[in-house]
């Protein structure tokens, strides 16, 4: 018994050690970092995608541009979750792109955002009377380019859990991506015990800006404000976002905020703030190695 516990908590210790001290090149030197997301998000929002509508023809493009991205570790699972659904009497079949970290573990974390926008405008659009490609560069590029960050960083540390990483298609016309994986979670995913969610975080100009953070269960998370203006509220978002699918477990999300370029044609690339992402990016590993730590104490 003894023995056991000293090696778990040589494994706590470990894992901390590498996630908070052995890669520090994002907490110190951000521009390696930086040119990662801003090459993600000038993709994702380019006018070639049309503002990424769920079902439309530019889908395959976004999911070969993500599977790519993914499959940087062959240890790792790719995989594409194909449903239907409706939007406007039309019928829809979409795809979206997942990566499945096996730990080796009982317990999963899910790590997601939604990669879909709005299209050309439309009923969602705040820019009247505008047949043109929405971009979404802040809704939603930044929070996929995250997302595929942090599949990165995280394939090559060894984790006490395993993770799901996500990018929900569906979401602009109901979260129907983060419903349909709710209800059809693979029993080789293990036992999700935690869900992490990133909506607009490409607005965060310095430490004074407001990084909003929405969750059921914040002392679950034990989210650190590594010198940041956190705003916290007691979970009002989930039910909005596509976290509202798996609010009966422990969930957080993140969002730089409403801005004027919401759902309109100028939300693009050039106005997401990248070392606001950088800085983000050192509070997330922290987040996730305070899981870690929580998990091996179990």
């Amino acid at each position: 018994m003894i023995y056991h516990l000293f090696i778990k908590f040589l494994g706590c210790a470990f894992v901390v050690y590498l996630i908070l001290f052995c890669v520090p090149i994002h907490a110190q030197n951000c521009e390696p970092l930086e040119k990662e997301l801003k090459s993600h998000v000038k993709f994702l929002s380019s006018d070639a995608l049309r503002g990424r509508m769920t079902g439309g023809i530019e889908e395959a493009l976004v999911n070969t541009y993500l599977e790519t991205a993914f499959s940087d570790n062959k240890e790792q699972t790719i995989c594409e979750i194909s449903y239907r659904t409706s939007y406007q009497g039309k019928l829809l079949k979409s795809r979206m792109s997942t990566c499945f970290q096996n730990k080796k573990q009982v317990n999963t974390v899910l790590v997601g955002a939604h990669v879909d926008h709005i299209g050309m405008g439309g009923e969602l659009s705040k820019s009247i009377g505008k047949s043109e490609v929405h971009n979404g560069a802040d809704d939603n590029a930044s929070g996929v380019a995250m997302v595929i960050e942090l599949q990165k960083y995280f394939s090559k540390i060894n984790l006490p859990f395993n993770v799901l990483f996500v990018a929900y298609t569906g979401h602009e016309i109901g979260t129907k991506g983060s419903e349909y994986l709710a209800k059809h979670w693979k029993k080789k995913w293990g036992n999700c015990i935690a869900v992490i969610n990133f909506d607009m975080i490409g607005r965060l100009e310095d430490s004074t800006s407001s990084l909003f953070v929405s969750s059921n269960n914040a002392d679950f998370f034990q989210v650190a404000s590594n010198n940041m203006n956190l705003v916290f509220d007691e979970g009002e978002r989930l039910n909005s976002l596509d976290t509202r699918h798996f609010v009966h477990l422990p969930c957080i999300t993140f969002s730089t905020g409403i801005h004027n370029d919401y759902h309109k044609v100028s939300d693009d690339e050039e106005a997401i703030l990248y070392s606001g992402m950088c800085q983000q990016f050192k509070l997330y590993q922290t987040m996730i190695a305070n899981l870690a730590m929580k998990e091996l104490k179990k």
